[in-house]
């Protein structure tokens, strides 16, 4: 059985799947925040690229962040895995000089791929003091799970589907280390 610490544990039972459309893919996911500060905002997720994908390798988490004077704060578009066939967690940072009230996260877009598919899970997002803003979007309910009272969540697709694993007979679930509880 080995050590208890070096267990793995499955990330989630469905996935982001986002599909072929070289014109518009993606999946938005708006939050409305409260009380933030300036700083670094992060956001991570697990992320699986088919082998037979073709198209940009840049900007699967992309996102604009938003000030309570509807002002464009800044602009993410990086995220990608560095390799294709295997689960990668990605991050992309963000430092904003003003706090932001609203953050839109476009899941796939601009990629415009015209072959392969993408799987993301696991979809994060930390303010600068280390808060989760959305934790563990897994999409187990058709949607991003776990954010916080402080936050709304809208989200609309385009060429995208949630999956469950056990329906694809190749891609299967991230397998990361098991958390120890407190």
């Amino acid at each position: 059985l080995g050590s208890p610490h070096s267990r793995r544990v499955c990330v989630s039972s469905r996935a982001l799947r986002i599909d072929v459309n070289p014109h518009d893919t993606q999946y938005l996911v708006e939050l409305n925040l409260m009380d933030m500060t300036p700083g670094t905002y992060t956001i991570t997720a697990w992320a699986f690229v088919t082998n037979d994908y073709r198209g940009q390798r840049k900007g699967l988490l992309h996102s604009r962040w938003i000030s309570k004077e509807v002002a464009a704060l800044g602009v993410t578009v990086g995220g990608f895995p560095g390799r294709i066939g295997v689960w990668e967690q990605v991050e992309t940072n963000i430092d904003l000089a003003s706090a932001p009230a609203q953050v839109k996260l476009y899941l796939g877009y601009p990629l415009g791929h015209k072959s392969g598919s993408i799987y993301v899970t696991d979809l994060n997002i930390y303010s600068p003091s280390g808060g989760t803003l959305l934790s563990g979007g897994t999409f187990e309910h058709g949607h991003p799970e776990g954010h916080d009272t402080r936050t709304s969540s809208e989200s609309k697709a385009k060429n995208v589907a949630i999956v469950e694993f056990a329906a694809t007979s190749s891609i299967t679930c991230p397998m990361v280390p098991k958390r120890k509880l407190a």
